[in-house]
């Protein structure tokens, strides 16, 4: 406790020199994480200090669902308990392991982002909720209280607790007017955090499309290579396009996620197989991105 004020000048400074980091060095450091040295390294839990004042946690609860903490502030995109049955169909569970959780933040209507079974079970709890003006009605009805809604709209930013969030028009539809959903993106930052952009189920690459918002730390990206060919084994040019819509949103970080969705037939599931081709094109057109994809139930550093 006594030495807690300047080990906090150490965290700010390391903050500093992180954030001018070069994209090649900061890939390094990003594998193999920081090594602390000098007789100061010796002192207990300045690792564990270190690590809570140098960035985010995320989780990734299902293939599309997110969870943070950033700042002590614990939120979550896009919850749902798909296909878990025994998960979803027990509300003690849910409360035990989301109840400190004070955000949840939803794209678009789509089972596997919007279910009904899970959000009714949250609903129950105290956290707040950032609902798209699209879904604000399906949300009452799945239970939502209005008194902790704040209803999203396109281009206005919205404050809550350490975050500002700013909604985006999502590329949900296909090229040429083709099918899809109304979708909000979302560009999410906080102080002494990393910047993160989540274009959501991203269906149009066309660069025209890019949302107008600085380059984020951290690109949240849901592989689609186009509909029901997830079994070919050339996918050019989208897989091109995909990459530089991508790398135009992030050049530093890429996650890759929206894999083995369980409610997909298995010719319209994407694959870890996909992924690892989308590494690959990632990487030839940036070398020094950081390209990875999480497992579920993973807890990555950012």
């Amino acid at each position: 406790k006594a030495l807690i004020e300047t080990f906090n000048t150490i965290i700010d400074s390391v903050k500093v020199i992180l954030e001018r980091t070069p994209p090649e060095l900061g890939a390094d450091i990003y594998k193999h994480g920081i090594y602390l040295t000098g007789g100061a390294s010796q002192v207990n839990h300045l690792a564990e200090l270190m690590q809570e004042g140098t960035g985010t946690r995320m989780g990734l609860m299902n293939s599309s669902s997110y969870l943070f903490h950033t700042n002590g502030f614990l939120w979550g995109l896009d919850p749902a308990f798909l296909h878990a049955h025994r998960l979803a169909s027990t509300p003690a569970q849910i409360h035990h392991l989301l109840k400190d959780f004070q955000l949840m933040i939803i794209s678009h209507g789509h089972g596997d982002h919007f279910e009904q079974r899970t959000i009714e079970l949250l609903s129950q709890t105290q956290m707040h909720w950032v609902i798209p003006d699209f879904l604000k009605e399906k949300a009452l009805e799945y239970g939502i209280c209005p008194d902790r809604m704040t209803v999203a709209h396109e281009d206005q930013p919205i404050q809550i607790g350490e975050l500002t969030i700013l909604p985006f028009r999502g590329h949900h539809f296909r090229p040429n007017n083709g099918p899809g959903l109304q979708e909000y993106g979302y560009y999410i930052t906080a102080p002494d955090a990393p910047s993160m952009i989540f274009p959501g189920d991203t269906r149009n690459y066309a660069i025209e499309n890019m949302p107008q918002v600085p380059e984020a730390d951290y690109c949240f990206a849901h592989v689609w290579l186009g509909d029901g060919n997830c079994l070919e084994a050339d996918y050019s040019p989208i897989d091109q396009q995909f990459a530089s819509f991508m790398l135009a949103l992030s050049g530093r970080n890429i996650f890759l996620a929206h894999l083995n969705v369980n409610s997909a037939a298995l010719p319209k599931m994407w694959r870890e197989r996909h992924a690892r081709l989308l590494t690959g094109e990632i990487l030839r057109q940036s070398p020094y991105t950081v390209v990875r994809t999480p497992r579920r139930g993973e807890v990555i550093q950012l």
